[in-house]
């Protein structure tokens, strides 16, 4: 799997390439599904098509060859910031049933394979003026760069506050 680029750009094309290996010979010709999910598994953007447009049917490809395809994306202008995943599969085009997808292990993984690997990077943002300013770097990944006390505690309630970070580098972990 291959991506034109490591980031979603809101109504802006998107291209996924992927590379396809038949386990055993199919009979019927199948559509590929390519769907961009985000956190709560609702498709943002989508493409339900047969896998190289009419050219090379699936039921003429052969056990261990291997299959690229290219699909393109349009990204809506209102994705949101934020990690998407990608759910592909394929299913036949008849009674519209999933075929099973095998991992690299060669064990039945479902009838889909997800992969969460592309961000819709958050603007940069500047904290307000009536904020403090700080630079305090964690983990060399992170830095608390201001804060703002927006309520002080009553009674039993809890100290309401603001926290404006910056990433340093990549995090190693989510």
């Amino acid at each position: 799997m291959g991506y034109s680029r490591a980031t979603l750009v809101p109504g802006e094309s998107f291209e996924v390439d992927l590379h396809w290996t038949l386990q055993h010979a199919v009979t019927d010709d199948n559509i590929m599904l390519v769907h961009l999910l985000d956190h709560t598994g609702q498709a943002v953007a989508g493409v339900n098509a047969y896998p190289l447009e009419h050219a090379y049917r699936t039921y003429e490809w052969k056990p261990g060859e291997t299959i690229i395809t290219s699909t393109v994306l349009d990204m809506p202008a209102n994705v949101r910031p934020g990690a998407y995943s990608f759910e592909l599969g394929m299913y036949s085009l008849f009674d519209f049933e999933r075929i099973p997808a095998v991992d690299a292990a060669n064990l039945i993984s479902g009838d889909r394979m997800l992969f969460r690997l592309v961000k819709r990077p958050r603007p940069a943002v500047k904290p307000p003026a009536d904020s403090v300013p700080v630079e305090i770097v964690l983990g060399n990944e992170f830095e608390l760069i201001g804060y703002r006390i927006d309520a002080l505690p009553t009674g039993s309630e809890a100290q309401q506050l603001t926290l404006w970070w910056r990433g340093v580098r990549p995090a190693t972990e989510d």
